[in-house]
């Protein structure tokens, strides 16, 4: 259960409790005696999935715990009115840019036209 920030110190001041800290980092309250209840909050985790963003919240019913908005990696919809690199369309776009940037660079333009290293007319 959540406690107040306060009320740890009391704890540790007093010795009831042990100021530990997990792998990565995180300071949490460890209680050496009987906790003086058992009642736990009735906690709901809510997700709200969109095509580009999905939502989570975490909530009880006095306050709301933890709003996170995450970005679907690769599918992030820029306001930009161009294709942006960071969208699905928009990297299919940019790879069919680079792939005839590539093949332009490939044809030795000094060679008569016959000679050069592009594909056969195919009508």
């Amino acid at each position: 259960m959540p406690t107040t920030c306060s009320r740890a110190r009391k704890w540790i001041k007093s010795g009831k409790a042990v100021g530990k800290r997990n792998k990565i980092g995180v300071f949490y309250v460890q209680l050496n005696e009987e906790p003086s209840g058992y009642n736990t909050q009735k906690i709901l985790a809510g997700v709200d999935r969109g095509k580009a963003f999905t939502g989570i919240a975490v909530q009880s019913e006095k306050t709301t715990i933890v709003k996170i908005h995450a970005c679907i990696p690769g599918f992030y919809k820029s306001k930009k009115k161009n294709k942006d690199r960071q969208s699905v369309t928009g990297k299919l776009g940019k790879r069919s840019e680079l792939r005839r940037t590539r093949r332009g660079q490939r044809i030795n333009r000094k060679k008569l036209f016959k000679l050069r290293n592009h594909r056969e007319k195919r009508f």
